[in-house]
């Protein structure tokens, strides 16, 4: 998640689209849930 983060930093720094940053925060905030998610499940079923 950090190495996503600072590869698109320089994108929503650079952006003007306010929309677009939303999109890649949201997205990001999802891909870790999910895979917080998933984990746990694992875990709780193995």
């Amino acid at each position: 998640m950090a190495a996503k983060s600072v590869f698109r930093f320089g994108d929503l720094k650079e952006s003007k689209d306010r929309k677009l940053t939303e999109y890649i925060l949201i997205g990001t905030l999802l891909s870790f849930g999910i895979a917080v998610a998933v984990g746990l499940l694992v875990l709780f079923v193995a």
